[in-house]
C-alpha cells in the first residue's frame, strides 16, 4: 500500500510565490492592449507552474521505492540504495521547500543521482516509516 506525505512549505516561500503571482497578474494593467494576449500566453504557464510547485508536492512510499514529487519535478530512490537517514536544517538546493529536512544518504551515487534532502510535513513519522522500509541502513 502506498503511503503519501505532503511536502512542508515554509511560510516565507508561500509568501514569495503568492507575491510573485500578484505582481505578475497586476502587471497586466501596464501592458499595451495590443500585447495583452501575448502577455497572458506567457503568464498563465508561469502561474500554473508556481502553484503546481506549491500545491503539487509530496513524498510517497511505494512498494520498492520512495517517490518524490515537487510540482513537475520528480525523483525515485530505491529503499535498498538508502545508506542512512538523518534530520537536518539547510537551505541548499533540494527537493524541499523548507529548511527542516530529512537527509537521505544514498549508496551507489552517480554525478546525476546522489544524496537528497526532502521536506515532509510530519518529519519524525516520515523517518520512522523510511527506517521500517530500508534494509541496508548503516547503524552508527
Amino acid at each position: 500500500m502506498d503511503t503519501r506525505y505532503e511536502a512542508k512549505v515554509d511560510v516565507w516561500i508561500k509568501l514569495m510565490i503568492y507575491f510573485t503571482v500578484v505582481i505578475i497578474v497586476g502587471s497586466a494593467v501596464f501592458v499595451p492592449p495590443e500585447e495583452v494576449f501575448i502577455y497572458i500566453l506567457f503568464i498563465i504557464p508561469t502561474i500554473i507552474l508556481m502553484l503546481w510547485l506549491l500545491y503539487g508536492s509530496y513524498l510517497e512510499f511505494r512498494d520498492e521505492e520512495l517517490y518524490i514529487k515537487l510540482g513537475p519535478i520528480f525523483g525515485r530512490v530505491k529503499y535498498d540504495n538508502i545508506k542512512s537517514i538523518s534530520l537536518t536544517k539547510s537551505y541548499l538546493s533540494s527537493y524541499a521547500m523548507t529548511n527542516k529536512r530529512v537527509f537521505i544518504k544514498v549508496h551507489n551515487k552517480t554525478w546525476i543521482k546522489g544524496d537528497i534532502q526532502v521536506g515532509p510535513k510530519e518529519r519524525e513519522e516520515f523517518v520512522d516509516e523510511l527506517n521500517r522500509r530500508c534494509r541496508n541502513l548503516d547503524i552508527n
